[in-house]
């Protein structure tokens, strides 16, 4: 595994003005193509816009065996095999909020039903401008950011009820229901 941004000082410790590093989203790319092979005719073309998203990425050559600290799984292989969806299903299944694109320059559309029915949230098709992918990834990014806020939001007010209910007040009024006592 190839691991972009975790030890980058580039990346994560001089701020760049336009960026803002999203403290707690992480990106997986897995590609099998080249990222980074200037004479190479074919080459991958997203890698260089994914790796300016507001995002911690990492990009691999096989799927990952867990899923836990994904937030965003984008699969580009050369050619479409069933471990792209096996990979889906498994991740769909580990943590059903990981956001899931797969990148594909097959046109079959058993291919596109088959990736609705385990679960991909985009599947786009080639050929297609890198600010393309650049513009859907920022959005599932955008997306998995607001479900941790309201995850982390909703874990805040429970602890406060709970701390609320747990809580007694006892007063003694008079007859005009004024607290005498508390």
């Amino acid at each position: 595994m190839r691991s972009v941004g975790a030890g980058d000082n580039r990346r994560l410790n001089v701020p760049h003005k336009d960026r803002i590093m999203t403290e707690n989203i992480h990106l997986t790319y897995v590609t099998d193509w080249s990222l980074h092979a200037p004479g190479e005719s074919v080459q991958d073309l997203f890698y260089e816009v994914l790796k300016n998203l507001d995002a911690q990425l990492s990009v691999r050559h096989d799927p990952p065996r867990t899923f836990e600290n994904i937030d965003v799984l984008i699969l580009h292989p050369r050619a479409m095999h069933p471990d792209v969806f096996e990979t889906i299903l498994k991740c769909k299944s580990d943590n059903p909020d990981i956001k899931t694109i797969v990148i594909s320059g097959n046109h079959a559309s058993d291919l596109f039903v088959q990736a609705i029915d385990v679960g991909v949230d985009k599947y786009l098709i080639k050929p297609l401008s890198p600010g393309a992918v650049e513009k859907v990834a920022q959005r599932l990014i955008r997306q998995s950011q607001e479900a941790k806020a309201a995850h982390k939001a909703f874990k805040h007010i429970s602890l406060m009820f709970g701390a609320i209910s747990k809580t007694s007040l006892s007063a003694r009024l008079d007859d005009k229901g004024h607290i005498l006592e508390a």
